[in-house]
């Protein structure tokens, strides 16, 4: 699997190198039950379509920017994202730089620059993934914003015990030292490791 560092800097490079493929999109923090299945999903499209699977994610966690978090606990650090990545069949990984100018771009700029001029012809994500600027995209407005040059899947809702499985939920569940659920929302015992967000070099 290859890591590409994506930032405004680097992007028409990456543009002009990016093949047809398939991609799913979000933070992905902890790649817990429902993160799996919108990966997986999107391997299956790719399958189908015999061309590559690409993931999209974003550093650091829009929630740093967006709500002001100077200090973010990430569920997983960005070499054990990596492993977990490409031991899900992913070919390349993205990893966008989230700043105020990306935070800024419109739906319309963020699914043309970051989507379909990366070769983007098939994009899953969950049903509550948003984009652009002040999250105004959403998963019914995604096809429309590529003008129909690509198909969309949208993944439902994967719960436990009648609750939505996320990265938020988890979090609170260390907060309040409720460890034994933990497996069944992200497949695997945790190891929790405080870190604060570190930009990743962006070539």
């Amino acid at each position: 699997m290859e890591t590409i560092y994506l930032s405004k800097r680097n992007l028409a490079s990456y543009q002009e190198m990016a093949s047809s493929n398939v991609m799913a999109i979000g933070c992905f923090d902890g790649l817990h039950h429902g993160h799996v299945k919108v990966i997986q999903t999107a391997l299956q499209e790719a399958k189908e379509r015999q061309v590559s699977l690409s993931v999209m994610s974003f550093f650091p966690h829009p929630k740093t920017l967006i709500e002001g978090k100077a200090c973010f606990h990430y569920l997983m650090s960005q070499s054990e994202k990596e492993k977990r990545l490409s031991e899900l069949g992913v070919d390349t990984f993205y990893l966008v730089e989230f700043d105020k100018d990306f935070a800024g771009l419109s739906p319309q700029a963020f699914v043309k620059e970051y989507l379909i001029n990366l070769g983007v012809i098939h994009a899953v994500a969950g049903y509550d993934f948003s984009y652009g600027s002040r999250g105004a995209g959403n998963m019914e407005t995604l096809k429309q914003d590529s003008g129909d040059r690509m198909d969309v899947t949208t993944v439902d809702k994967v719960e436990y015990k009648g609750e939505k499985i996320s990265s938020t939920r988890i979090r609170q569940q260390l907060l309040e030292g409720n460890v034994e659920e933990l497996p069944y929302l992200i497949g695997h015992s945790y190891e929790l490791i405080a870190q604060k967000a570190r930009l990743a070099p962006i070539r």
